[in-house]
């Protein structure tokens, strides 16, 4: 089961949008009070179960009144719409289920089915399903949603919200909430009813001794007790230990980053359990959902943590959809599976929710300046993020990359940079003060490395090593430490280096003008003309190039 589309009309801030899901792994994304949490919502009251938790709370109650567009004229209908991808392979019991209900023969090996759940002003409910195009009758349509509910087909998980409740004696224990199947369920109701029994004798010693107790009080009390019941639900509360160098520690005394992956994790555990335990004849799978997955994690662990999901999600083939305010949980190889919400300004009110355009090589841009990686640096990178490939080498400028491709071309095995890396450039070395922005940009990749020059390594590598990278390994400075050689075109020839300077005398006596401006525009004059002299030989020596072979071999180490 995947998630196609969602949709809501007069829904809280959700006054008239459509999102399309375009892959397995899906990321929401804006400003606080976007929409992310409404449109979790419309899930939510059109997937899961109502049913009572008696150790969570459950405010996710569909109401009218509460849930109405504020600026909503005329008392118009609420309509929340969810749309889904069934599989025969993934969901064979509930496309039989649906065909047996609708009275339908369905031959695809997918389907499409959209659930429509809308209330009028009366708190009226009414439900609607539509099959390949096809309305089902009201009763059908009900008992097909009745259905897909009790499958359990949505894992929700926030983030923010402490899983702990006093359950007995002692402290506050972690729980996590445990999906049981039929059997499962009959077998602890069974033995729920045997405890009941049980318990009420023992309440009913307890009750007359407390009574007896209260009765010496200047106010009238009497007491009853209760167990805690609802097991027969089909979840169950259990309590959570961790091992660490085979210690065991309760789960709420490790930090909130590790409560949090941990949560997360088992849930898409419990979601595959559901997908893989199960008869063909029962199959469904269910849809994870997330958020903030990012919560109390460094940016490192979010980078890792994004990873880790992202690959979860195609290795065991359960959609995962996260709402986030990080660019480490955006899905990198398919932008089109990221969505950025906005909320419309009206007489500078906030208004209704919006998606903002992000297709194109420059979808990161409107995600960069949502998620507060600054505008002007991001503009140095924009060219990274319409890349494919999986392994990436980040060089300073154009003309860096035209000499590395230059030299990959003409002496491939001298050169030993590998033909599937991507030589990108990234516009100067500012763009690396941004460790965030550094970070998260090596985290698209598998394998990256950094060249930037030798003038710059004294304030960049303090930048780098921040991040954890390492010199030879991760990056490395080009160039030769002597004036005016600082950089590539100090590793050239130096019969091309003279060849330049004496033919041009203007602009090597341009460098040393008072004015940047100047000094800038020989600088870069230069280089083009050193770019061109290279290129126009072809009779080099190994010797003549051995210092340029030095560091493609470097290069090339790291991405073997």
């Amino acid at each position: 089961m995947r998630i196609k589309a969602i949709s809501a009309n007069n829904y809280r801030t959700l006054e008239d949008i459509k999102l399309d899901f375009a892959a397995d792994y899906c990321a929401l994304s804006g400003m606080n009070n976007a929409g992310k949490s409404a449109i979790i919502r419309v899930l939510i009251n059109i997937l899961e179960k109502q049913e009572l938790r008696p150790w969570f709370a459950d405010n996710s109650r569909f109401d009218y009144q509460e849930d109405l567009t504020q600026w909503a004229k005329d008392n118009p209908d609420i309509e929340l719409v969810c749309t889904l991808c069934l599989s025969r392979d993934d969901d064979p019991a509930l496309i039989s289920f649906i065909e047996k209900q609708a009275e339908l023969t369905l031959s695809a090996q997918e389907i499409t089915l959209s659930l429509i759940v809308s209330m009028n002003q009366d708190s009226q409910k009414e439900v609607r399903a539509v099959i390949d195009g096809i309305d089902a009758s009201e009763e059908a349509a009900k008992e097909i949603l009745r259905k897909l509910r009790d499958s359990n087909p949505l894992f929700l998980h926030n983030s923010t919200t402490h899983h702990e409740l006093f359950y007995g004696r002692g402290r506050a224990k972690a729980l996590f909430e445990v999906v049981l199947s039929g059997d499962e369920q009959k077998k602890v109701a069974e033995a729920e009813r045997s405890v009941q029994r049980k318990v009420k004798q023992l309440a009913k010693e307890h009750k007359d001794e407390l009574n007896g107790l209260l009765g010496k009080l200047r106010e009238q009390y009497d007491v009853e007790f209760s167990t805690l019941e609802g097991y027969s639900t089909g979840r169950m509360p259990l309590s959570i230990n961790l091992k660490d160098k085979h210690v065991e520690v309760p789960l709420n005394d490790w930090g909130s980053g590790t409560q949090n992956r941990t949560y997360i994790l088992m849930s898409l555990l419990q979601a595959n359990r559901i997908k893989t335990r199960k008869t063909h004849a029962d199959k469904i799978t269910p849809i994870v959902v997330v958020e903030e997955p990012e919560s109390f994690l460094h940016p490192s662990a979010q980078a890792e943590f994004g990873k880790i999901l992202q690959g979860l999600s195609e290795e065991l083939g359960i959609q995962i959809i996260v709402s986030t305010h990080s660019p480490y949980m955006l899905n990198q190889a398919n932008p089109s599976a990221n969505m950025l919400l906005r909320r419309k300004i009206s007489r500078k009110k906030l208004q209704a929710t919006e998606l903002v355009d992000t297709s194109g090589d420059n979808w990161m841009e409107p995600f960069a300046e949502h998620l507060g990686l600054m505008p002007p640096e991001f503009a140095s990178w924009r060219s990274i993020f319409a890349e494919h490939k999986s392994q990436v080498l980040l060089v300073e400028g154009e003309t860096d990359k035209a000499y590395f491709e230059h030299l990959r071309s003409t002496y491939s095995e001298k050169f030993g940079i590998p033909e599937e890396v991507e030589i990108v450039p990234y516009d100067g070395k500012d763009a690396l003060r941004n460790t965030m922005l550094v970070k998260f940009v090596l985290g698209r990749f598998d394998a990256a490395f950094i060249t930037f020059d030798l003038d710059a390594k004294k304030e960049i590598e303090k930048c780098l090593t921040r991040i954890g990278l390492e010199e030879n390994k991760s990056y490395a400075a080009i160039g030769v430490n002597k004036p005016g050689r600082d950089a590539i075109e100090g590793l050239l020839p130096e019969r091309v280096i003279s060849a330049v300077i004496a033919g041009e005398t203007d602009l090597v006596m341009q460098l040393g003008s008072t004015k940047s401006d100047e000094r800038k525009s020989a600088k870069n004059a230069l280089k083009k003309k050193y770019l061109a002299e290279f290129k126009q030989h072809e009779d080099y020596t190994d010797e003549e190039l051995k210092a340029l072979f030095k560091v493609g071999k470097l290069i090339g180490k790291s991405f073997v």
